[in-house]
């Protein structure tokens, strides 16, 4: 189930939708939603020291360029299996900070969405035929992407069956 904290946002004239997975090697996927044309989104893997900053820049160019900012993250659930096998907090931080910043001070919309849920729908087939896969060290930027594409599709936006329609193409081959 996708969580949306803070107001649902209508599709606006540009919104740059960056997709997070948390963690001490973060995934970030970011797509620039202006209309409802496919796009590929832009995904890297970030460390905490290099995640921060960005972010920062990234609200500070969303304030600058007036451009609207969803944030869809990979929510982190304390468990008994967390506690036995988390060596670092790092994904709470992260999502801690980008929650209070989006939805707090700037009163802008903040998703979580599920391990299970993004990686049940959006499997790395799916990102392959949308162009959306991308090798990296970790896989953490396929897991931001998987966020990204799973966000996609619980949004009512035009760019939903634009995709849609791409991937059954491209499914189809």
């Amino acid at each position: 189930r996708t969580t949306c904290l803070g107001q649902v946002p209508v599709s606006p004239p540009t919104t740059l939708v960056v997709a997070i997975d948390p963690g001490k090697v973060s995934g970030i996927s970011q797509l620039v939603v202006s209309t409802d044309a496919f796009a590929t989104p832009l995904s890297d893997e970030l460390t905490v020291p290099q995640l921060f900053p960005h972010m920062g820049r990234v609200f500070d160019m969303c304030d600058r360029e007036e451009l609207n900012l969803v944030i869809v993250v990979e929510k982190f659930t304390i468990s008994e299996r967390t506690i036995k096998t988390a060596l670092s907090l790092d994904a709470l931080d992260i999502n801690g900070w980008l929650k209070g910043e989006q939805l707090y001070i700037r009163s802008l919309p903040f998703y979580e969405i599920t391990p299970a849920q993004s990686k049940r729908f959006a499997t790395d087939d799916k990102l392959k035929a949308l162009g959306w896969y991308e090798r990296t060290k970790d896989g953490h930027a396929n897991d931001a992407n998987r966020l990204m594409l799973s966000w996609i599709m619980t949004t009512d936006w035009p760019i939903r069956d634009n995709v849609t329609a791409h991937l059954a193409q491209e499914l189809l081959k």
